[in-house]
């Protein structure tokens, strides 16, 4: 495409970037049109107009054409993973609202939540404002993006595997047995996450498999040692995406216009990481790609962080649950998930 479309480096990174500009600006208003409005009709719209921009991209031929799809495409899929968190955390209480598994539907989303149903709480934006105060939308947004930070490899895989000297189509299908990895993988310790209603240390785990993955993919040319680490690259990220994304709704049951406003905000701030990460994976450091690769290592390293002070939020606020029961003598079966 970037032959085809006449464009530099530069002009290619930018359209990336530019993706992430509309995916970013369209998630708070959608995800609170959503909460508030009718996610059957609202859903199918997002999809539809999603799928009419990449159609049409199919017709580009010059560098200006592509950075505007990619932004039109952005806008129109930015709604879509907030909302999908929404309406499954809507459903599902925190024992049960991890990724890859189903159960029976009741009442019980009711007594997550406190007795109260969410439907009854809050107004478009003012579900925006209580959640800019919530102290959580920032750990999670922290954690969110710097988890993305350590999937930014996603972007320029093709680029990254096309060093590994194989042919075209050979090449395209050595990427798929890493995706098969990460599926099972993120199946597994999402059941484990969930058995044991735990996510930081099980995030954290995952993170330290990109971390040893992306630095063999910039310690070594071997091939061998650099394809085994593009297993470790996907598992690790997928999985804390999943984990992260499910512990976001788990500790704010209601009102639902809060935690749809913090799901998009953490999933913005995430996103922004986008901006800059394409310009980190240099053709010039083909194949080490030590700047994308160190890049990496370090939203790893820092996601473990914000994984444990987070954990560290949790358990404090759950203390002090337990000494306000104490001193009130009323119980209370609510907990704020680790």
């Amino acid at each position: 495409m970037q032959r085809d479309c006449h464009m530099t480096d530069v002009q290619w990174s930018a359209g990336i970037s530019l993706f992430y500009v509309g995916y970013i600006i369209s998630q708070v208003p959608a995800n609170t049109m959503v909460a508030k409005g009718k996610p059957q009709y609202l859903m199918p719209c997002f999809m539809l107009a999603c799928s009419a921009v990449t159609i049409s991209m199919t017709a580009l031929n010059s560098a200006w054409g592509f950075m505007l799809c990619r932004f039109l495409v952005g806008v129109t899929e930015g709604p879509f993973i907030p909302a999908v968190s929404l309406m499954t955390s809507s459903w599902y209480t925190k024992g049960e609202s991890l990724p890859f598994g189903s159960c029976p539907i009741s009442l019980r989303p009711r007594v997550n939540a406190g007795g109260v149903s969410e439907d009854d709480e809050g107004v478009h934006w003012e579900g925006v404002r209580l959640a800019l105060k919530e102290p959580f939308t920032w750990l999670f947004a922290s954690s969110h993006f710097f988890i993305v930070l350590g999937q930014s490899f996603e972007d320029f895989l093709p680029s990254i595997m096309g060093t590994f000297g194989f042919y075209k189509t050979n090449t395209y299908l050595l990427q798929a047995p890493p995706y098969v990895f990460a599926y099972m993988l993120t199946i597994g310790i999402s059941w484990s996450s969930g058995r044991h209603l735990e996510h930081c240390w099980h995030m954290v785990g995952s993170m330290a498999l990109c971390l040893v993955g992306a630095v063999i993919m910039i310690s070594t040319l071997s091939l061998g040692p650099r394809y085994f680490s593009l297993f470790l690259l996907y598992g690790g990220p997928f999985v804390a995406l999943n984990l992260q994304i499910s512990w976001e709704t788990a500790v704010v049951p209601r009102p639902r216009t809060k935690r749809a406003a913090l799901i998009a905000i953490a999933n913005c701030v995430s996103s922004v990481s986008h901006w800059f990460t394409p310009y980190f994976v240099l053709r010039s450091q083909e194949p080490r790609y030590q700047t994308g690769g160190g890049v990496i290592v370090a939203g790893c390293g820092l996601a473990i962080v914000s994984c444990i002070v987070t954990r560290w939020w949790c358990v404090k606020k759950n203390k002090e649950i337990e000494k306000r029961e104490n001193e009130t003598g009323e119980t209370s079966t609510w907990r704020f998930v680790t």
